[in-house]
């Protein structure tokens, strides 16, 4: 795969980035590889945080509010890097872009 093409794909879904890591060019994509891993790793804490609030009555369904509200975060955040990467731009996310988990 061509490095925008594995730009773009990692930030699909978690398959997506799976293909970016097994097919694409690693080394001249590593930026957004991060920031795709970077935000599946918040989405699955999200996840395993509204599954625990879910069965707290009253005060966790109050707080699956705030969680549904991170995960539209979430989701633009997922477009604003995808735009980055269609542009070729190696400009990090708000919020969670300072995170290195590839190194």
């Amino acid at each position: 795969m061509s490095r925008k093409a594995t730009n773009v794909v990692a930030y699909l879904t978690l398959i997506g980035l799976i293909i970016a890591l097994l097919l694409g060019d690693r080394a001249a994509c590593r930026f957004h590889l991060n920031q795709a891993l970077t935000l599946c790793v918040c989405s699955l804490v999200l996840s395993v945080v509204s599954q625990i609030l879910a069965v707290i009555p009253v005060l966790g369904w109050l707080l699956l509010i705030v969680v549904q509200i991170l995960y539209l975060v979430l989701l633009v955040l997922t477009i604003v890097g995808i735009i980055n990467a269609a542009q070729d731009v190696e400009k990090p996310l708000p919020i969670v872009g300072g995170i290195q988990l590839l190194k």
